[in-house]
């Protein structure tokens, strides 16, 4: 409810969304031998995004490096999420505002104009980002405030 902001530092540095069982660090390897490739990686900047096959990760992404060819080699770099209820945070509901309100000022906030989103495969709008310990949260809001996609990243 209201407070689930209080748990919200907490759960990032848990490397980890409740319901979503990837966590940051994890060998790439396991979560795929484990679920399976739902289709090819995509290339965005900055890494690889995958998807997998599990009702869990339905609209959501696993996020690695674009490096190596090879997952033996790859770890979980990042989850993003564009259908989460996070302690209250909600896709296609919260606000910016009430984020914002709850969470306090974020550490920085970026600007994500139509070239930025095409290349992070995201709506274009404002990211506000939140540093607990040494996780970082990113809150992806489209052009009307609305809370689109979730990212948690070390």
């Amino acid at each position: 409810g209201e407070d689930g902001a209080l748990y919200i530092p907490e759960a990032v540095q848990a490397g980890a969304f409740g319901g979503i069982p990837a966590t940051l660090g994890q060998p790439m390897q396991e979560l795929i031998d484990r679920y399976a490739l739902l289709t090819d990686p995509d290339i965005y900047e900055g890494g690889r995004m995958i998807a997998l096959e599990d009702g869990a990760f339905r609209q959501v992404w696993i996020l690695t490096d674009a490096l190596t060819e090879e997952f033996g080699h790859s770890v979980v770099q990042g989850i993003r999420a564009d259908r989460l209820n996070f302690h209250g945070l909600c896709t296609g509901d919260t606000t910016i505002d009430l984020w914002r309100e709850r969470l306090g000022a974020p550490d920085t906030t970026l600007t994500v104009d139509e070239a930025r989103a095409e290349s992070w495969r995201i709506v274009p709008g404002t990211s506000d980002y939140y540093t607990f310990g040494d996780y970082r949260l990113r809150l992806h809001a489209d052009e009307s405030g609305v809370l689109r996609s979730v990212f948690l990243t070390r």
